[in-house]
């Protein structure tokens, strides 16, 4: 069987991804006996091993080779789709019990997770443009630019060569295109794949035999032998029936395509980033009130901390807040009283710690804005600094601020593409589903950026309408109004 591996084929991640996805991730895991129903972790943008179907089911020869492994195990499979480098991750703090993705068996990956016996042999391949006469191998790659998927056997293998320059990029997809538009002399990625692609894009071709030997795994947390044990069973009961023959004649010799979705696809992705921008935005407004008064307030013991936040979560990348919260120490302490932090709410916690941070300081800024002489009267006629506060200072410090609330509700909307890294069936993830099926990644992508212009837009005329009806952002009130 001609080796083939993977963009899949991946090497442990950077010691600084590691470190934000696997700190606190902790071994965690029920070593008992497998149960009737099994959770699968995989990522499902990668054909033909994994991807979603036209109604956004998971398919593919991975899929469906472990459906039919526990089915002669006497397990019902269930699949969640995860980000690849979530996938160990998530396996060691429970959130499924095994994790399937063209996952290459390496020494690394072994010290954490167990893996069952080798279910296809894999191996990277070079693929140029047509009409390139002087790339026939590896050796001659040297001096030249080598696209490819980041984190991968292959990214490796580019580094490896001399005098190269190699662009990495997080999928496949715009190396592809990297190497399309002539910024690249060639993309080392796995064989089922780069088939799929010169397939459907004409001016790209394979050069040489994979050069690479490598097999990919179903990954088990470690401790769970019952079910390591049931599924390589199963493994073997698949091969000697012939169906592994045929799931391999039918994805990988056939280069089955992905079906194709219709546009309507990415419909539900709106409603899932609308209903995340909701809850965040909520979050955020609330804490970031009690933010900013925290930070106006006399008492140190409320002053500090409150600053204190302000700095630390305004330095740390919201791409690594979620990363922490979901994967990390927040998840991880939850799991431990025996609570497990799922999508939802570990994204709003993300997006509404990140932003309150930012509406704190907004907020802070609006009362700074108001003239001190309006609390001194509220006080004159009876009112205390509470009360002052919250019937005098705050209607008219929010009207100020009106426009930079404004500004960063819209920038949230467009954060919320950023919880794709923890499988969050947003926009954004949808439209990455519908990019990676079949390789449209301009055209799709073009669409995605109009649906969200769309909601923007629609957000900016509702900000207008409430500025118009409360006079806020002007510094003095409209005349014409009466």
């Amino acid at each position: 069987m001609a080796p083939l591996p993977s963009s899949r084929a991946r090497i442990p991640p950077s010691p600084l991804l590691g470190a934000l996805l696997l700190v606190a991730a902790g071994c965690g895991g029920d070593a008992g006996r497998a149960p009737h129903r099994i959770r699968v972790g995989t990522e499902a943008a990668y054909p033909p091993f994994e991807m979603k179907d036209a109604e956004g089911g998971i398919t593919g020869f991975d899929v469906e080779l472990v459906r039919a492994v526990a089915l002669e195990a006497g397990l019902t499979a269930e699949f969640v789709d995860q980000p690849f480098d979530g996938l160990i991750p998530g396996l060691q703090q429970g959130k499924y019990d095994a994790a399937v993705s063209a996952m290459t068996i390496t020494a690394e990956r072994a010290q954490v997770v167990d893996f069952t016996d080798g279910y296809y042999d894999a191996g990277q391949v070079i693929a140029v443009r047509e009409g390139e006469t002087g790339i026939r191998g590896l050796e001659d790659l040297r001096g030249r630019t080598i696209a490819v998927q980041g984190n991968t056997t292959g990214h490796r293998a580019a580094e490896r060569v001399e005098g190269a320059t190699v662009k990495s990029f997080e999928s496949i997809d715009p190396a592809f295109l990297e190497l399309q538009a002539g910024r690249a002399d060639a993309v080392i990625n796995d064989d089922p794949t780069t088939f799929l692609y010169a397939k459907e894009h004409r001016g790209i071709r394979i050069v040489g035999k994979p050069f690479t030997e490598e097999q990919y795994g179903i990954a088990v947390r470690k401790g769970n032998g019952d079910l390591l044990r049931r599924l390589n069973e199963g493994l073997r009961r698949v091969r000697s029936s012939g169906a592994w023959d045929r799931l391999r004649a039918r994805w990988i010799e056939g280069r089955e395509a992905a079906p194709r979705k219709a546009w309507g696809y990415l419909l539900p992705g709106i409603g899932y980033t609308l209903l995340l921008w909701a809850g965040s935005l909520a979050v955020a407004l609330v804490a970031g009130l009690f933010v900013a008064l925290g930070r106006r307030s006399p008492r140190a013991w409320l002053r500090l901390p409150a600053s204190a936040y302000v700095e630390v979560v305004r330095g740390v990348p919201l791409l690594v807040l979620i990363i922490w919260i979901y994967f990390g120490v927040v998840s991880e302490a939850l799991r431990g009283i025996g609570i497990t932090l799922d999508w939802f709410p570990a994204s709003v916690l993300a997006f509404g710690i990140c932003y309150s941070a930012f509406i704190g300081e907004t907020y802070r800024a609006g009362i700074q804005a108001v003239d001190p002489g309006q609390e001194e009267a509220a006080r004159a006629l009876g009112l205390t600094h509470r009360q002052a506060l919250r019937w005098v200072v705050l209607p008219q410090a929010v009207r100020n601020v009106l426009p930079a609330l404004g500004n960063e509700a819209i920038s949230l909307l467009k954060d919320t593409s950023l919880a794709m890294v923890i499988a969050v069936p947003e926009l954004m993830h949808r439209g990455k589903d519908m990019a990676g099926e079949g390789f449209r990644t301009m055209e799709v992508y073009s669409v995605v950026a109009a649906l969200y212009l769309a909601m923007t837009l629609g957000l900016t005329r509702v900000q207008r309408f409430l500025e118009r009806r409360t006079g806020g952002g002007a510094a003095h009130p409209d005349p014409r109004r009466r």
